[in-house]
């Protein structure tokens, strides 16, 4: 699990140091672009729907940030609560998680709403936050089982 740890880590660090590198000088405006480019295929990047820091749109939207921070956070309560957790939770609690981002979608989509982004954020990280409780169980189990067939 601590890889999964140490991933979350550095992917968030990425999204976060993004913005400050893009004010450095060559080399770090390199690396920024880089960790624009990386962000690119999961986020659709609009700038107005990004926060900005340090005078620069971050590389994802409000609500990537709050899913992988919501990830990243679960992920750190998991990994220092690691003897308390050994089963996924009901699958209901997964959709009861996922089923306000789907309907902010939803509704702005038809233009009844225009969230804010505070309120995506919000809204992902509740999503994200759940995600870990159902994947670290599953990997466990998967590693358990490769070991086993050793």
């Amino acid at each position: 699990m601590g890889f999964l740890l140490a991933g979350a880590l550095i992917w968030c660090g990425m999204f976060l140091l993004e913005p400050m590198l893009a004010n450095g000088d060559r080399a770090q405006r390199t690396w920024a672009m880089g960790f624009t480019l990386f962000f690119s295929p999961v986020c659709h990047q609009d700038s107005a729907r990004c926060w900005h820091i340090w005078g620069n749109a971050m590389p994802i939207c409000a609500r990537c940030t709050g899913i992988y921070t919501g990830f990243l956070v679960s992920t750190i309560v998991l990994f220092f609560n690691r003897l308390r957790f050994h089963l996924p939770p009901a699958r209901g609690w997964l959709w009861a998680a996922l089923l306000p981002s789907a309907f902010e979608f939803a509704l702005e989509k038809t233009g009844l709403i225009f969230g804010s982004l505070t309120l995506r954020a919000a809204i992902g990280f509740a999503a994200g936050a759940s995600i870990p409780f159902f994947v670290i169980p599953a990997l466990e189990e998967l590693f358990l089982k490769l070991n086993k067939r050793r």
